[in-house]
């Protein structure tokens, strides 16, 4: 059994080696090269009335209120990067536009927070906007490079889309060499054809 977390290697603990005794905590450890984070001090230095919006925001089952109290959270606090990404996240079922707005606030606020990254590639993606996905993929890398197999992709095929053709060749073949298990298969496959890759 082992866990995951961007930028952290997990120790292996084997179940059957335990059967019958309490299972040891699972240790993490930071991978080399891993230079963002995943919990910033913004989450206790907002200031209180943020901080209760935020988790006011948590208890809300109509999304409507919970964007109302991440909206009042990060008006009070624009450094808020956690809220700027929460609210992101609930804005994307309906504003798509809007919510790429917040990710880029979340990452304007602290560059380092790696958690808006993602989310906001694929939503850059599904509009392709190649220039903006090579931008964001290059400085999710930087902070995450052999965790992020599926940014390595983005950054090839935007290389691709934007007929960079040796930075797509290139962001290839790092994200093969960083994708051992095969979890996206298409990066060898653009690799071995990227104008077929985009073309389908």
């Amino acid at each position: 059994m082992i866990a995951f977390l961007p930028g952290f290697r997990s120790d292996v603990v084997t179940i059957a080696e335990n059967r019958g005794a309490e299972i040891q905590p699972i240790g993490l450890h930071r991978a080399e090269g891993f230079s963002g984070v995943l919990l910033r001090p913004t989450v206790w230095s907002a200031p209180q009335e943020a901080h209760n919006l935020f988790q006011e925001a948590g208890r809300y089952s109509d999304p409507t209120q919970a964007i109302a109290s991440l909206q009042r959270a990060v008006e009070i606090d624009p450094q808020y990067a956690q809220a700027w990404t929460q609210l992101a996240a609930l804005q994307k079922l309906t504003d798509s536009d809007a919510a790429r707005a917040s990710y880029r606030k979340a990452i304007a606020a602290d560059p380092a927070y790696i958690f808006p990254y993602q989310p906001l590639l694929r939503l850059e993606a599904r509009q392709a906007a190649w220039e903006e996905v090579f931008e964001t993929a290059t400085q999710l890398l930087k902070l995450c490079p052999h965790d992020e197999p599926e940014a390595w992709y983005d950054l090839a095929f935007a290389a691709d889309q934007l007929q960079r053709d040796p930075q797509a060749e290139q962001s290839a073949r790092r994200g093969i060499e960083e994708d051992p298990d095969h979890i996206v298969p298409e990066l060898e496959r653009l690799f071995a054809d990227p104008r077929a890759s985009a073309s389908g």
